[in-house]
């Protein structure tokens, strides 16, 4: 059995559910670029859609020039970054043995878990706003968690492209 077999089978139910979202997804040889490169398409396009939500919910509660919406302008520079980030690496070789591809594997379980998180704040962001027509503490309070949120699952990919070998 391969050492992506290896943890497959040790981590079976939730490499299905990766599956599901991420089609191939198997870091053997032969399609551990494609996965990664699916992955990363998913990613990117899941930020953006954080991004559109929170470009959204500034126009429903700030003008543009409100000194106030700073929080979601400096959230939305940051998911430019990520996204710039997560676009632009390029690998040329994934590693083979165990360990480095169950560290991948468990890296990208937190990368879509972040994403579902984010999204989850911003409905909750969504909901403040519609129910007040203002910002109140609390909703400065999950946009804060929010970048929190944001700058881990950073965190994440870049450590992530450290057990992969970069093409620099």
């Amino acid at each position: 059995m391969s050492n992506w077999g290896k943890v497959e089978s040790k981590y079976g139910r939730e490499v299905s559910g990766l599956k599901r979202l991420v089609k191939p997804y198997d870091y053997g040889q032969k399609d551990a670029n494609l996965t990664d490169k699916n992955l990363r398409e998913l990613l990117t396009s899941e930020l953006r859609q954080v991004k559109t939500t929170l470009s959204d919910l500034l126009s429903l509660a700030y003008s543009e020039t409100d000194e106030a919406a700073t929080s979601f302008k400096r959230i939305m520079n940051d998911i430019d970054l990520a996204i710039s980030e997560v676009k632009t690496l390029s690998y040329w070789k994934f590693p083979d043995d165990q360990q480095p591809l169950e560290k991948i594997f468990k890296a990208d379980v937190v990368l879509l878990n972040n994403i579902e998180l984010m999204k989850r704040t911003l409905n909750g962001i969504h909901t403040q706003i519609l129910s007040s027509q203002a910002v109140t503490s609390a909703t400065n309070s999950k946009l804060e968690n929010l970048r929190k949120i944001l700058s881990d699952t950073r965190a994440v990919f870049l450590e992530r492209a450290e057990i992969i070998k970069i093409k620099r």
